[in-house]
Order: structure tokens, then C-alpha cells, then sequence
């Protein structure tokens, strides 16, 4: 699927679709399958109406169905293609001479907006070798000569169009004075590289037609749509904006002064989809690693439990064998106890019934000190399983360590609970009933910018808390504490005290103190102790058991629990 990239080059003459475009084919070099997906967001990306977690489950959906031959086809169509200039329509096929740029040298005005000059237009000429400026006291038409180029190169006033319906008319396009009620625009370009001259003519009548014409073998149409971008234009409104920002949001007004406000979003918006601790969050691979480390865990000991009960049973160290070979011995071992045999012949292992087994050695050499052997036996079977190894001493030690070093980087940051206000937040929009993810959860105020992304990115402002949280939580999982659970219950009939049961839940979350820790540990070889303790008195109660029953029923019954 993956490729080696020949690498991205923007292209500053060109439009955002173009450049997204090859920025596309950069990624698909890489990655065609999700590069086509990622292209499909593209929009949303540019209008900051996206919401990264739906992005992040659809990279990931398409991943899982890429794995599925039938359904890799479809995933692997494009699902962005030609792109769509400004106004919805198509860039003809360039009819003339390509171009890398242009300057405007001059302009004429007749019969537009403010300025009617019927028969005798309003001529500006500018020198492409200095910066150029219109100066005039109020209300003589300065406005108008901008709004003349905009609409020449556009086709429209977004402001005038923007207006309510009731105010809106389309004559405020043309002088209301001018006989003709028409409006011309001419444009005298000169090419960037060559110097090669162009007057491309604009022209709209009174039904709102507008006509582009240039002189050959210049295409007009293509000229203005490729100037029809932000690199060409800068409003008076843009400019304001940048004034009036705050500090906070003056990197983004600036970016419309240089004419990328798209392209500063479109990076903003990547950047948070990039963001490696609010990916991790939305898909809670800390919680998957902690999973799999106990199960991990679990599996090692279940491992050497089997191993260790099948030498009691069958009599014989465990080799590598097939399960259903292993099974078989452990069979035939029940089978060869007399007075089991009728409920094990013909029968496969896990079809005989083990307490059914257990009476039949109760009826054969009954009696209360031979039921007493089995629970001896059994409790002390469930010491030793419950007991596990891990963690020890050390492991002790360091869940300890870690948790002091979470409190030294809690201790760095606004703490606890400006993260638990910031993961709330998180939740809060999550939820079905909040429709709009623009308003805040707390202030109620609607905002300018993808907030679950700005939570996001809050959260992994705890970056240093939260990689100590999530060490923690690793530790408890990996070492195996909540595998005691069991232990202490057996050990510990009071519920209030029981230390590891109580912990477990904000230990698992990696918040537990380094006080804690401690005295969990301490708890441990309390524990450790008290099971030693009742397995030797245990073990002393089933050697004196052992001395007064036939041997025989002291290796069935061994052997039918270890079963």
C-alpha cells in the first residue's frame, strides 16, 4: 500500500483547489487509500465544519475494509476529482498562451457603482515596477474603482450579494445615471515573464449579463479565474479584522492580509487531525495497551497453572503437545482410577463430570475427614492460584516511584482538575443532544473554530501529566495487581479494608498517589504473609488428615481436583 514520496511543491500562482490537488497526489504516493479518504474531508477541513473524531474513525474504517477483498476496490476509488473553481464554474481549456502571473498596468471605468464618466472613462494607469495607491478625499469613488476590479475578476460583490434579500438589487451594480445602463471594466495586464501585453474587457448589462472579452490570442475567462483567488485581492473588512483580533487569533487575520486565511485554516485544521495524543485519546489506545498487557499477564499464568496441574494429574511433566492429544492423556489418567471408570470410559475429557466424580470417591471411602481432605486440598489450591508472583517486591517499588513522578508533573500544570473541566468538556460534546459543537459547554457561547479539535488540543497540553498517568495505569495492569483481587478476599473478610479492591478502580486510571502506593505495597506483604500463614496451617491439617486415610484416596482426590 505505502510508496516512497517524490515530495510536494506549492504552487503560489495557482489556486487552493489546484494545490490541494497535488497535495492530494503527494499523500496518495504514499497512501492512495487514505489519501482518497482524507480528500473526501477536504471541504469541511476548509470550512472548519468538521469533527476529527469522524475523521479518525473513517481512516480507520477504511483501513479495516481494505482488509476485506471485496470492499477494497471500492475504498481505493477517488473520491475528490477535477476540482471547482470559484462561482461553480469550469476552467475552459486555455485557448492561448499559458502564464505565470500577471500586473495590472492599468484600468478603465465606465458607468459602474459611483462612477458614471459616460463617454469618457475613468482611466487609471500603474507602474508595475512600484507599489501603486489611490488617494482621494471622500465620496469621489475609490470605493467603486476597487469594487470595478473585483467584480472584473470575480464575476461579484460577496458584500453587496450578502445583503438581505429586501435590499437587495441587482442595478446596484450600474450607475443609475448613466445613459446606457450598462457598466465596462477593462483590465490592461501585462505577463509576469514575457511582458507580453493583454487588455482583457468586462462588461454587465442592465439584465445582469456579464461578458468577458481580450484581445487574441489571450483566453479572458481563464486570465481573471486564475486571478480570482486571495492572493489578489485584500478588502478593507479583512483588514479590520486584522486590526481588531485578538492576540489570540491575530496569526490567523494575518494570514488573510497575505491572502492564505483557507490556507491557514486548511493547516490548522491538519494540524489537529496530526495531533498524536488527541488521536490516541479519540481511539483510547492507553486503555487498549493496559488490556493487553493484564491479558498478557492472565495468559503467562493460566499457562503455568495447566502445566503445573496437569503434572499432578497425569503424572508426567507436560510436552508440547496438540490439545486434543493433551486432553486425551488427562482422560485416560481419570480412567485409570477405579472407582471412576463408568463415568469416564467412552467419554472425552471435558464431558466428564468432575463433581460427579467427587461423589463416587465419597461413597468408595467416604467420611467427614476425607471431605475435610478436599477442602484442605482445594483452599490451598486457591491460594496457590490466587497468589500469583507479580508483582513483587520491586514492581511494588516502582508503582510507588510512578505514582510520585505523576504528582511531580500534576504538580507542573494547572493540575487535576482543569483536566478533569477540560475531559467533561470532551464528554459534553460527544453527547447525541449536543447538536451544535460549536457552543461551549461552559460559557454557552458559540465559537469560530472546531471546539472538540480546541479540547483536543487543550487536553494534550497535559502532555507530561497524562504520559505519567497512562505509566501508572500500564504499571498496575502489567504488574498485576487487580490479579489480587481475588487473594485479598479470600484473605480479607471486612470489605472496607480491603486496600487493593478499593484502589483499583483510580489505580487502573493511573491516579493513584505516590501514599498510596506505599501503603499498598506494605498491604502486599501483609497479604503475602497471612497466605503463607493459612497455607501452612492448612498444610499441617492435611498431612495429619493423610496419616489416617488410605493413601489411595488421598491421590484420587489430589488428582480429581487437580482435573
Amino acid at each position: 500500500m505505502a510508496a516512497t514520496a517524490t515530495g510536494f511543491s506549492f504552487d503560489q500562482n495557482g489556486d487552493i483547489e489546484t494545490n490541494l490537488s497535488a497535495f492530494q497526489a503527494y499523500l496518495a504516493e504514499s497512501d492512495n487509500l487514505l489519501s482518497n479518504v482524507l480528500a473526501g474531508t477536504f471541504p469541511k477541513l476548509r470550512d472548519e465544519s468538521y469533527v476529527s473524531g469522524d475523521i479518525w474513525t473513517a481512516l480507520n474504517d477504511a483501513v479495516v475494509a481494505s482488509t476485506n477483498p471485496s470492499s477494497l476496490a471500492a475504498a481505493a476509488q477517488p473520491i475528490v476529482t477535477a476540482a471547482t473553481p470559484v462561482g461553480g464554474a469550469t476552467v475552459p481549456a486555455v485557448g492561448g498562451p499559458t502564464a505565470t502571473g500577471w500586473f495590472l498596468e492599468g484600468v478603465s471605468i465606465e458607468g459602474f457603482r459611483g462612477i458614471n464618466n459616460e463617454g469618457k472613462p475613468l482611466e487609471l494607469k500603474f507602474k508595475p515596477d512600484k507599489i501603486n495607491s489611490v488617494s482621494a478625499v471622500n465620496g469621489v469613488g475609490k470605493t467603486s474603482v476597487y469594487d470595478a476590479i473585483r467584480f472584473a475578476i470575480s464575476g461579484r460583490l460577496p458584500w453587496l450579494e450578502e445583503l438581505p434579500a429586501t435590499d437587495r438589487d441587482g442595478d446596484y451594480y450600474l450607475n443609475r445615471f448613466h445613459g446606457a445602463k450598462a457598466a465596462t471594466i477593462k483590465l490592461r495586464l501585462v505577463e509576469a515573464t514575457t511582458g507580453q501585453q493583454c487588455e482583457v474587457v468586462v462588461t454587465r448589462d442592465r439584465h445582469g449579463n456579464r461578458t468577458v472579452n481580450a484581445t487574441p490570442p489571450w483566453d479572458g475567462t481563464t486570465i481573471l479565474q486564475t486571478l480570482d483567488r486571495e492572493f489578489v485581492l485584500l478588502d478593507g473588512p479583512t483588514f479590520q479584522n486584522f486590526i481588531s483580533a485578538k492576540p489570540q487569533a491575530r496569526g490567523r487575520t494575518f494570514a488573510g492580509l497575505l491572502g492564505l486565511s483557507e490556507y491557514s485554516r486548511m493547516r490548522q485544521a491538519l494540524a489537529a487531525l496530526a495531533h498524536t495524543k488527541a488521536f490516541n485519546n479519540h481511539f483510547g489506545t492507553a486503555t487498549t495497551a493496559q488490556n493487553q498487557a493484564h491479558a498478557e499477564k492472565g495468559l503467562k499464568d493460566a499457562s503455568t497453572a495447566i502445566r503445573r496441574d496437569f503434572v499432578v494429574l497425569a503424572g508426567q511433566d507436560w510436552t508440547q503437545m496438540s490439545l486434543p492429544d493433551t486432553l486425551a492423556v488427562c482422560q485416560k489418567a481419570l480412567e485409570q482410577i477405579g472407582p471412576l471408570q463408568e463415568l469416564c470410559i467412552g467419554r472425552e475429557f471435558r464431558e466428564i463430570d468432575l463433581d460427579a466424580c467427587i461423589n463416587a470417591v465419597k461413597e468408595a471411602e467416604g467420611g467427614p475427614k476425607r471431605e475435610r481432605l478436599v477442602q484442605c486440598i482445594r483452599e490451598r489450591q486457591d491460594l496457590l492460584a490466587l497468589n500469583v508472583q507479580a508483582p513483587d517486591v520491586d514492581r511494588s517499588m516502582r508503582l510507588a516511584e510512578y505514582a510520585s513522578a505523576r504528582e511531580d508533573a500534576a504538580s507542573k500544570t494547572a493540575g487535576d482538575v482543569v483536566l478533569q473541566l477540560f475531559q467533561a468538556g470532551a464528554r459534553a460534546l460527544q453527547l447525541e443532544e449536543w447538536a451544535n459543537k460549536r457552543i461551549c459547554p461552559l460559557c454557552d457561547s458559540e465559537v469560530p473554530h472546531d471546539l472538540q479539535s480546541h479540547v483536543n488540543m487543550k487536553l494534550s497540553d497535559f502532555t507530561a501529566l497524562d504520559a505519567a498517568t497512562q505509566t501508572v495505569a500500564l504499571e498496575w495492569a502489567e504488574a498485576g495487581w487487580a490479579d489480587l483481587a481475588g487473594l485479598e478476599k479470600l484473605l480479607e473478610k471486612d470489605a472496607e479494608s480491603r486496600k487493593i479492591a478499593n484502589s483499583s478502580d483510580r489505580a487502573a486510571k493511573g491516579l493513584i498517589t505516590a501514599e498510596e502506593a506505599k501503603s499498598l505495597g506494605e498491604w502486599l506483604k501483609e497479604l503475602r504473609s497471612r497466605a503463607t500463614g493459612r497455607d501452612q496451617e492448612l498444610g499441617k491439617e492435611q498431612t495429619e488428615l493423610e496419616k489416617v486415610l488410605p493413601q489411595s484416596s488421598v491421590e484420587v482426590t489430589t488428582k480429581v481436583e487437580a482435573a
